[in-house]
């Protein structure tokens, strides 16, 4: 398969080239691409790559914030993924549409154009990013499957805001994307369906 990998930030690309690294064969190829942060940036990038070239699926991988379910380097594979900042009414725009995803794990991924800094008390089972249902709009509209693989940076409480300390001290640590390939390399034509 040819897949589209979709890293937001350089470190996030870097991270999972140097986990492509430590394979000694892989059965996938990958076109990797830092897409930069936020819903515009990473749903350009995907339309052009797309638009480019034919890719059997796109991936989009880095961290993620979480309720306090997930702890601090989960690595998760979301099942589903919506907006989560459209302040309009049902019907209005297709931006309540729950996007459906690759990943194994039955969890729902929140996309908003904020650093999540507080959680609403419904959002007990859930990651946060700001990239994702872009990215899971513009498959959606080419008929292209998504799997978004992501690591818990930091937790949203209701309470407390986000600590920005701990997330980048969390990233700066390097932590591996080898289960991101991991996972990807496990897949077949007939999985991504």
């Amino acid at each position: 398969m040819k897949i589209l990998v979709l890293a937001p930030m350089d470190i996030e690309k870097e991270l999972f080239l140097s986990s492509l690294q430590t394979f000694s064969r892989l059965q996938h190829e990958y076109k990797v691409l830092a897409c930069g942060i936020g819903k515009v940036n990473a749903a350009s990038t995907a339309a052009v790559a797309l638009h480019d070239a034919k890719f059997d699926m796109v991936a989009l991988v880095g961290f993620c914030a979480a309720s306090e379910t997930y702890p601090q380097g989960a690595v998760l594979f979301p099942h589903e993924v919506e907006y989560g900042d459209v302040n309009a009414p049902k019907g209005l725009l297709d931006y309540h549409k729950v996007y459906p995803l690759v990943g194994k794990d039955k969890i729902k991924c929140i996309t908003s154009d904020s650093f999540v800094t507080k959680r609403a008390e419904e959002q007990t089972d859930c990651i946060f990013d700001m990239e994702g249902a872009a990215v899971a709009h513009v498959c959606d509209k080419l008929k292209v499957p998504l799997l978004m693989a992501k690591m818990v940076s930091d937790n949203v409480t209701t309470e407390h805001g986000t600590n920005f300390e701990i997330f980048t001290a969390f990233i700066n640590a390097s932590p591996s994307f080898n289960p991101f390939v991991q996972f990807m390399e496990n897949l077949n034509e007939r999985t991504i369906k």
